[in-house]
């Protein structure tokens, strides 16, 4: 609920900012539109936004007039419902029963705005779906020239090679991360 008011307060203030009527505060409406929403949409909003912001930059904000794109992967955990437990059972070493689902996100982060700017979730355990398998989704989202950053579990042989197998022949320089 405290997101929805967050959301809500954030409409206002950009309505009052812009010179407009505020909407009302009641946040009903919002929860349940929002509720409508599919999970591609809102994907799909966030990445347009971030790729808009990415593309208005000040040269200045870019490394050497680079992009440069973290690689991040983590875990989280899903709202204990009847479909997320199917879809993602928790981890092996849960007894059975207990524990909420779990799942594995990746993403990839545009350094300069702090932007997602490419998601792949999938389950927490099960073939396919460690971190490196799920970084394969967000490669088609590099640019050419862009820099990539991420930390050990994606320096392989393979990550290389699908680097420069890219359509746009990424050309990236390897070197170690200072402290590895």
């Amino acid at each position: 609920m405290r997101s929805c008011s967050a959301a809500v307060a954030r409409v206002i203030v950009l309505l009052v900012a812009l010179g407009k009527d505020p909407c009302s505060d009641n946040t009903g409406a919002y929860c349940r539109a929002r509720a409508q929403l599919p999970a591609a949409i809102i994907r799909r909003l966030t990445t347009d936004v971030a790729d808009g912001c990415a593309h208005r930059l000040p040269p200045r904000w870019l490394w050497k007039r680079r992009h440069v794109k973290r690689i991040e992967g983590t875990t989280v955990s899903l709202p204990d419902t009847p479909a997320n437990q199917a879809a993602s059972p928790p981890a092996h070493t849960h007894k059975e029963g207990v524990g909420f689902p779990s799942a594995r996100l990746v993403v990839l982060l545009a350094l300069a705005t702090a932007m997602v700017t490419a998601m792949a979730m999938g389950a927490y355990a099960g073939t396919e779906t460690g971190e490196p398998a799920l970084r394969r989704e967000l490669l088609e989202r590099l640019e050419q020239g862009d820099v990539v950053r991420a930390d050990r579990c994606y320096g392989s042989y393979f990550m290389i090679a699908r680097l420069l197998e890219l359509p746009h022949r990424c050309r990236c320089p390897l070197a170690p991360l200072p402290g590895r």
